[in-house]
């Protein structure tokens, strides 16, 4: 039981980006369901039992108690329970929680005590919602690192339940690489905002469509190269997703996963290890038409998001 308590115990959202690293454990993407169908998993029991769950009762108010069970011969209140306290919540939009009380047998018994959760949903457009789940108030000790990473797997498996569970997981393809074939073997530009300068992108397969690969240079009006980067996408077939990678000239290294709509669309969300001057996070959509495709970036930097204008390939 204990190696699932992740999917229920702390679910959590929007961070601080600025946090360090080794504090946080955030994981986010777009579930197909309405930020309405998605609050009423997160605040009623039925709700929960959506997660995996056999048993879960809620008081729902800022103080209440969710108290769920893993086991459907077991009882709530006894020796198996997980007792979540709610901290806050701004309905249909935000939810704070905490550890209250874990299981027997809860390997992290002094860690949890720091550690507070978020659950945040977002609009994402054509009725389906972005979900960030974070837990915030890990140290540097081995147990609470232990926790985050724990925490950090459980949560990815979450999100995919979610994505599994209303139908559409991550993938129109069925969740493999085919959704950027249409990209694939030709070079395609567009201006960027500022008029003056123009970026070319290239996708290729990789290692027998194992993997895609996607360079682009950002040139002036001589054609010189004043920027560069690339990324590799991958199946990740142990969590069910796309995972992707990106490297660029100036020493930005983001990692993170994409979806795929019903529409074909492909949504990235991605965070970045590269310097503190540099964004925290981003979030975009590619979405293909005929033989242009249009690209749709946000980034945030300071705990706020900003959105660009959208720039279409050719």
């Amino acid at each position: 039981m204990i190696k699932h308590i992740c999917m229920v115990a702390l679910l959590c959202a929007a961070l601080p980006a600025q946090d360090k690293p080794a504090a946080t454990a955030i994981t986010e993407g777009v579930v197909d369901a309405s930020m309405d169908e998605l609050w009423r998993v997160f605040s009623t029991a039925e709700g929960y039992k959506k997660l995996g769950v056999a048993l879960a009762d809620m008081d729902f108010r800022p103080g209440g108690l969710i108290r769920t069970h893993y086991n459907p011969k077991g009882q709530l209140g006894d020796e198996g329970t997980i007792v979540t306290e709610i901290l806050t919540y701004d309905p249909a939009h935000v939810i704070t929680t905490r550890i209250a009380r874990p299981p027997k047998g809860f390997p992290f018994m002094t860690a949890y005590k720091t550690v507070w959760s978020v659950v945040t949903l977002t609009d994402a457009g054509s009725g389906r919602t972005h979900l960030r789940l974070a837990m915030v108030g890990f140290d540097a000790t081995t147990e609470s690192q232990a926790m985050r990473a724990f925490f950090e797997r459980g949560n990815a498996a979450v999100l995919e339940e979610l994505r599994r569970h209303y139908g559409k997981p991550a993938a129109a393809a069925p969740g493999k690489l085919d959704a950027f074939a249409p990209l694939i073997g030709r070079n395609w530009t567009a201006p960027l905002p500022n008029g003056v300068l123009m970026d070319t992108q290239r996708f290729e397969w990789l290692y027998g469509r194992k993997f895609v690969r996607n360079t682009h240079a950002v040139k002036n009006a001589k054609g010189e190269v004043v920027y560069d980067g690339e990324t590799v996408y991958a199946w990740d077939e142990r969590a069910g997703r796309i995972v992707w990678w990106y490297w660029n000239a100036s020493g930005g290294y983001l990692e993170g996963t994409a979806s795929v709509g019903a529409d074909g669309a492909i949504t990235t969300e991605g965070q970045n290890h590269g310097g503190a001057g540099q964004l925290d996070r981003t979030r975009s959509t590619m979405r293909m038409s005929g033989e242009t495709w249009t690209f749709t970036p946000s980034f945030e930097k300071d705990r706020v998001w900003h959105s660009e204008p959208a720039r279409t390939y050719r």
